[in-house]
């Protein structure tokens, strides 16, 4: 059972084993009721659902009657690097965000790295904690119709080879620096795209792309479109501060595209031998890697095949079967 508050998009179920349950709110009414007003009204008694197992799978965990209650905590961005967050929503997560993990029986880290943050930053137990890595889907894979790739180029007016970065536009993903990195790099054949919706912070981000030529904030795109633009991307780059997980980057190369991004966690752990990994605080280091992955042919192909393999690590079945331990141990 499926339980999402009253003004989330409708959607189909994703298998013949879901149901769909709406609560009586909306997500903003519900987040006021139980981790504002501290409430404790069950979400058993506003869905009408029982369950043995119930699954917050964002942050925070409403009050819940459930013998088992899990919570996933994708990061702890709001801790490591609170400069990149709203004020209203660090202060939000401070206070939800440790309730929740006291009130679960179990937790969830998307890495080793976001577990081991848990432990040191919010003193969780270890044994409460298990750690169920995400999947690429297989529709992320090397596109070769080329119509399908020259209708992707068309619609987003793409003349050039290019670089992708994909993300919410916010701090943590330190677009800036990737921009100011592509400017200083000497590939005049190449465009910088970025991808994603606008998240918060972000005005040093719009400030930069204006300054520097060759760079275009595409904003949203269509999900269906994600694979041809990675497999047409000469060279996919996260020069993030930090991450939970980072999945663009496996499927960034699950569609056959070299990878630059951070060495900051939890990217390490996911990319492994299989990206150019760079420290975000030497600008020149992420300036080298860039030329030289789109430039040197031989770590091109070495990263490629590196990264084919990395990502096949990485099915959604791996995933399943950690989370369903979870719920039945």
């Amino acid at each position: 059972m499926l339980l999402t508050s009253s003004d989330t998009p409708p959607a189909a179920p994703p298998g013949d084993n879901f149901k769909l349950r709406r609560m009586p709110f909306p997500e903003r009414v519900l987040n006021i009721l139980w981790h504002r007003l501290d409430l404790p009204l069950p979400v058993e008694v506003l869905s009408g659902v029982t369950s043995d197992v119930f699954h917050a799978p964002n942050f925070v965990l409403p009050p819940a009657r459930a013998p088992r209650r899990v919570v996933t905590v994708h990061d702890l961005t709001f801790l490591r690097f609170p400069e990149g967050a709203l004020p209203s929503l660090r202060s939000f997560l401070m206070r939800a965000v440790p309730r929740s993990i006291q009130c679960a029986t179990h937790v969830i880290a998307d890495s080793q790295a976001t577990k081991d943050d848990l432990v040191e930053w919010l003193k969780v137990d270890a044994a409460k904690i298990s750690v169920v890595y995400a999947g690429v889907d297989a529709r992320f894979r090397p596109v070769t119709d080329p119509a399908r790739l020259d209708g992707v180029r068309g619609k987003y007016g793409l003349t050039r080879p290019f670089i992708l970065g994909l993300g919410t536009l916010e701090p943590r993903k330190n677009f800036t620096g990737l921009i100011q990195a592509f400017g200083r790099a000497h590939l005049p054949d190449h465009e910088l795209i970025i991808v994603g919706r606008r998240g918060w912070l972000y005005d040093s981000i719009l400030a930069a792309a204006r300054e520097t030529p060759r760079v275009r904030l595409l904003g949203f795109v269509e999900d269906s479109d994600l694979p041809s633009l990675y497999t047409q991307a000469s060279v996919y780059c996260l020069p993030s501060q930090y991450e939970g997980f980072g999945i663009p980057c496996i499927e960034a190369m699950a569609c056959g595209t070299p990878v630059v991004c951070s060495d900051r966690p939890c990217l390490p752990e996911i990319v492994g031998d299989a990206a150019v990994q760079v420290p975000t605080d030497e600008p020149d280091a992420l300036v080298d890697a860039l030329q030289k992955v789109v430039l040197d042919g031989t770590l091109r192909q070495t990263l490629i095949a590196r990264g084919h393999a990395r990502a096949q690590t990485f099915p959604w079945s791996r995933g399943a079967a950690s989370l369903l331990k979870v719920y039945t141990a």
